[in-house]
């Protein structure tokens, strides 16, 4: 399952990446009802509590549109997509044998949106949303993209649930005063940081992963909603702190429900 949880996931992957996606992440449906940005805002105190600076975030959400039997029945439900959102630049490339249907655009108070639309081998279609913020973003502006795009999405009758990952440098005063010259993170440090993230959001530990230059842990939250199932856990939130051999600086990645992409 550690596998699955740490493969790489870029935005310019071939739609054979975006299809394994969907095998790897079984999402669970939420029987609670709550306000979509609440698990953001959570996310993002944790996170910027133990940052240096606003942590970098970028949310997505995935879903599968079903019937689409040619590319040109995928541009058109793309060109559909893109209307619905306001993209006005768009276009229909070719990764992997894989149609791939990519418009951008900006939202309103500056958030950049980008809809992917990959097609697949069942005759269906794949598509993925993406809010990608800088580190100057703001958490107003955030939750106010997030919830534009959620209206958006509740008026096809989808009711998102999002993957929501932060990065960034961790403070110093929470790395401990040395930094080893081996190249590898301290374990024993990493370990604090993590388990102050386990503490914020009230969190059990269900497994850890480390190695020379960075420390990993899955953890359950009350706090958050959204899901998947490994073995016999509910994993909902995992967070990484990893250590660059070069400037010796220590960022902390925390992501619900898995971490999907490299640190």
């Amino acid at each position: 399952m550690a596998s699955c949880f740490w493969k790489r996931n870029k935005w310019a992957a071939a739609a054979a990446i975006i299809i394994a996606a969907t095998l790897c992440f079984i999402l669970i449906p939420s029987t609670v009802e709550s306000e979509p940005s609440r698990e953001t805002e959570l996310l993002w105190n944790t996170a910027s509590g133990m940052m240096k600076e606003t942590p970098e975030i970028t949310m997505t959400f995935g879903t599968v549109y079903t019937g689409i039997s040619n590319r040109k029945e995928l541009e058109q439900l793309g060109n559909r997509l893109a209307g619905q959102f306001g993209i006005t630049r768009s276009s229909l490339l070719e990764e992997s044998g894989h149609a791939i249907y990519e418009g951008k655009t900006t939202l309103p108070g500056g958030a950049p949106l980008i809809l992917r639309l990959a097609e697949m081998d069942s005759g269906d279609a794949y598509m993925l949303i993406s809010l990608p913020f800088h580190s100057e973003t703001d958490l107003i502006q955030i939750k106010e993209a997030q919830q534009r795009v959620e209206k958006q999405l509740n008026s096809q009758g989808i009711s998102p649930e999002w993957r929501i990952m932060l990065r960034g440098e961790i403070t110093p005063g929470l790395q401990g005063e040395t930094i080893r010259t081996d190249g590898n993170l301290d374990q024993s440090k990493a370990e604090s940081v993590l388990a102050q993230v386990a503490a914020s959001l009230s969190a059990s530990r269900l497994e850890a992963y480390e190695n020379g230059q960075s420390r990993n842990v899955t953890l359950h939250s009350p706090y958050i909603e959204t899901k998947i199932q490994s073995g016999d856990n509910k994993v909902n939130v995992q967070a990484a702190v990893h250590q660059h051999t070069e400037t010796g600086a220590w960022t902390l990645t925390l992501a619900t429900p898995v971490i999907t992409s490299d640190f």
